[in-house]
C-alpha cells in the first residue's frame, strides 16, 4: 500500500455514496483533522474518484486545506462499489464498549480535552460519567437467592435491550387491565408467555 498525496480540487465526490454526513458529523471530522491532523488516507481510484472517504475530503476542503494523503486502489469494477459498501458498513456494525467508553472520556476530561471538537455533546458525555457499570451481585437480583422449596429453580438474568424493555411493559400493562392491577409483574409475563406457547 502506497500513500501519496493529490490535490483536493482533482478529486472527485463519489456520485453513488450510500452514507449522507449531516453538519454535526461534518463538524467531528473537521475538529479531528484539526487536533490530530490526518492519521489515514482515504481511498481513491486511479480516475481520482473517492471511494472511501468521501466526508473527509469534504471537512479538509472546508477548513481548506489544499492536499490529502490518499492510497489508490487496484480494484474494478464491481468491487469498487462493493468496497464502498462495506469499509461503510463494517464501521456501522461495530458496538461501544460503555464501561471503557465511559474510562476514556472521563480521563480526557480531566486533562482538559474537548470532546465537544470531535463530535461528543455534553448530554452525551454526563450519562457516561453517571452510570454504574457494575452489575449487581446474583443474590441482589430478583427471584435469586435461597428458597425453601427443594423444586425452586434460581432464575438466570438476562440483559435486554430499552425496546425489548418498553414491549414487555407494554405487555404486562395490557395483562393487568385484563386480570387485575394487583398481579405481580413475574405472574404477568407467565401468562404472556402462555399465550405467546398456545
Amino acid at each position: 500500500m502506497q500513500i501519496q498525496e493529490k490535490k483536493i480540487q482533482d478529486l472527485i465526490a463519489d456520485p453513488r455514496n450510500a452514507r449522507s454526513h449531516d453538519t454535526k458529523n461534518l463538524q467531528a471530522i473537521e475538529g479531528s483533522l484539526q487536533v490530530f491532523g490526518q492519521q489515514k488516507p482515504i481511498v481513491v481510484t486511479e480516475d481520482n474518484r473517492v471511494i472511501a472517504g468521501n466526508a473527509t475530503v469534504e471537512a479538509a476542503k472546508s477548513l481548506g486545506w489544499e492536499e490529502i494523503k490518499v492510497v489508490v486502489t487496484t480494484l474494478e469494477g464491481q468491487e469498487v462499489e462493493a468496497f464502498g459498501l462495506a469499509d461503510n458498513r463494517t464501521a456501522e456494525l461495530a458496538a461501544w464498549n460503555y464501561p471503557v467508553l465511559g474510562e476514556l472520556v472521563q480521563e480526557l476530561q480531566a486533562q482538559d480535552f474537548d470532546l465537544e471538537q470531535i463530535g461528543w455533546s455534553d448530554y452525551e458525555i454526563e450519562p457516561l460519567l453517571q452510570a454504574d457499570w457494575q452489575p449487581p451481585e446474583l443474590s441482589a437480583m430478583p427471584g435469586t437467592g435461597n428458597n425453601s422449596d427443594p423444586d425452586y429453580e434460581m432464575a438466570t438474568p438476562i440483559a435486554v435491550t430499552t425496546d425489548q424493555r418498553v414491549t414487555v411493559d407494554r405487555a404486562v400493562e395490557r395483562v393487568r387491565e385484563e386480570h387485575g392491577a394487583d398481579i405481580s409483574e413475574g405472574r404477568c409475563i407467565e401468562l404472556i408467555c402462555a399465550e405467546y406457547l398456545a
